[in-house]
């Protein structure tokens, strides 16, 4: 399989020196869907963004792997809405969503709540360069 190519321009006019929060599905996937993760926030890096929050990363940094999805979601909820020691809602500016975020319990109420706290929502495949053969 061919690796994915992303239109940086577009991706850099929509995450360049804002605050990203990501979201996608982790639970029921092998290592929490890691390697998307990994793949996405290095993107947004190599774009620009001034903050990624990685749920996955934070997940594995923070060393408690033994939490229920429930008790991750409850904290991805209040990073996002900002009662975390993270910044506000208002501080992200854009949610870049993964494949197969519409089928995962815990990214649709992350899509829930970013919409509601008035944060950008995308698709990360909204940035893949389509194939011109």
């Amino acid at each position: 399989m061919a690796a994915v190519k992303y239109d940086m321009d577009a991706l850099e006019r929509c995450v360049k020196d804002k605050a990203v929060f990501l979201s996608g599905p982790m639970a029921g996937i092998e290592n929490n869907n890691a390697a998307a993760f990994a793949e996405a926030h290095a993107l947004m890096i190599r774009a620009g963004a001034a903050e990624v929050y990685d749920p996955v990363q934070r997940w594995f940094d923070n060393g408690t792997k033994e939490r229920t999805h429930d008790s991750w979601l409850r904290e991805s909820i209040r990073v996002l809405a900002g009662d975390s020691g993270w910044p506000s809602c208002a501080r992200w500016d854009v949610m870049v969503q993964l494949d197969g975020w519409n089928v995962s319990q815990g990214a649709l109420t992350e899509d829930m709540v970013a919409r509601t706290c008035m944060v950008a929502v995308v698709e990360l495949r909204e940035f893949e360069q389509k194939n011109e053969e």
